[in-house]
């Protein structure tokens, strides 16, 4: 299993390098805004790939710090504090995300982007009661 994960992990750096180079490929070719997106994204492969070949490495040199992070990740302490950071980042961004509506449109920023924010909004309410409803039912 752990070399599965190992294998998996290494697939996943590969593939993020490769994101990475076609987008720096694309970016002397003129597509520029394009091959910044390219760039992100497999950095971002890249990145969570190498993190988790670190730790999967530091695991079977060390099986009880695998032992203790399983641990820590079902305490239920933990989780209780990972919801409420959860929430609290959720009503965040939601002041932030209605804030910059006001701003966007004082200062009159085409009506689709202000349409999209809006949109992300009206998501996150039904979002929000979605998942409400749903775990009042599980729970």
């Amino acid at each position: 299993m752990n070399k599965r994960k190992h294998f998996f992990a290494i697939c996943f750096a590969l593939i993020g390098i490769t994101i990475l180079l076609v987008g720096a490929f694309i970016k002397i070719r003129t597509y520029y805004g394009f091959s910044s997106v390219l760039i992100g994204i497999g950095a971002g492969i890249f990145g969570t790939a190498l993190g988790n070949i670190i730790r999967l490495r530091m695991e079977a040199k060390n099986p009880e710090i695998g032992r203790n992070l399983e641990i820590e990740k079902n305490d239920e302490r933990n989780t209780a504090i990972r919801d409420k950071a959860g929430a609290m980042v959720n009503r965040i961004s939601l002041q932030v995300l209605s804030v910059l509506v006001l701003i966007f449109a004082l200062l009159r920023v085409e009506l689709a982007i202000i349409l999209c924010i809006l949109g992300i909004i009206v998501l996150q309410g039904i979002l929000i009661i979605f998942f409400q409803n749903y775990y009042s039912k599980r729970m």
